[in-house]
């Protein structure tokens, strides 16, 4: 064997013996037979070529990584659901008590609107529960005047938003803290009113607790015991009576909406793009060289 092929490059058999030279930097140039030396030539051929064939191995590698990472990043995009229906179920009570401060029904049944939840499937053990807004429709109720010293309530642009995420557990259960928003005015027996006043949850009761279900396209949303008012019993003198509370338990079902993720071959295509851009760039640089 010759002094080339007994060179590391010539451990690959299948190489032809001129593309070894080239790589070992020792390009021949055969002329009627005889073999003719051209070290600089050889050295810079195999530069060029080595050059080449490693921008174009980097190029490949970075074309199969954004492959790989193009549905990785799709499946870990929280999924945003919007209305589909949803109500809330207002109660009026004494605080500490089940005794109901409605006249007649004991619970109103209010149709929600301009809802929306955040929800991420592969954060946590569990799923978790990115963020939502809650907004339930103006709504009126019939107040026991004994009791609280007042003829009706109007609530009006109830909303419940989150204030932070919260992790699901193995049942699909949640805790975060949360705060309600909108206006309350009432009448008076003697028909006077009150208000618009702004409402605000209570110091201590400014979290929410509930239940996420995913099923295919669909997300259910459940959240509990929300004090949408709380106020004294203006009918009472005594300073420690039990406070008058409304409080309301909100249920959301919603559609899940794509995110804004191009598919997996549109992003190979957009990455093949930018890569060939990138050698052709490169290859007139080395030409003008």
């Amino acid at each position: 064997p010759s002094a080339e092929q007994e060179s590391g490059v010539a451990a690959m058999p299948w190489l032809p013996v001129w593309m070894e030279r080239i790589m070992s930097n020792q390009a021949v140039v055969v002329v009627g037979g005889r073999s003719a030396g051209m070290e600089s030539i050889g050295s810079r051929t195999g530069r060029v070529l080595k050059h080449s064939m490693g921008s174009s191995m980097r190029s490949v590698l970075a074309l199969v990584g954004l492959l790989l990472l193009a549905p990785l990043t799709a499946l870990a995009t929280p999924i945003t659901y919007t209305f589909s229906s949803g109500s809330a179920v207002v109660r009026g009570t004494l605080a500490g008590s089940s005794t109901s401060i409605f006249q007649g029904a004991s619970s109103l049944n209010v149709p929600l609107v301009g809802v929306s939840a955040v929800y991420d499937a592969d954060a946590g053990l569990f799923g978790r529960l990115e963020s939502f807004t809650l907004q339930a429709s103006d709504f009126n109720i019939d107040l026991d005047e004994v009791l609280v010293g007042l003829d009706t309530l109007t609530v009006n642009d109830p909303t419940l938003t989150s204030l932070a995420g919260s992790d699901l557990n193995l049942f699909g259960q949640f805790t975060l803290p949360t705060s309600i928003s909108g206006t309350v005015s009432g009448a008076f027996p003697g028909g006077s009113t009150f208000g618009p006043i702004p409402i605000e949850s209570l110091s201590g009761t400014g979290s929410s607790s509930g239940l996420v279900s995913v099923s295919g396209d669909k997300l259910i949303l459940s959240v509990v015991g929300v004090t949408v008012a709380s106020f004294p019993q203006l009918a009472s003198r005594d300073p420690y009576a039990p406070n008058v509370e409304i409080k309301a338990d909100f249920v959301f079902v919603g559609n899940k909406v794509e995110p804004a993720v191009p598919e997996p071959s549109a992003a190979l295509l957009y990455a093949a793009g930018l890569v060939t851009l990138g050698m052709a760039k490169r290859r007139t640089a080395r030409n003008s060289a």
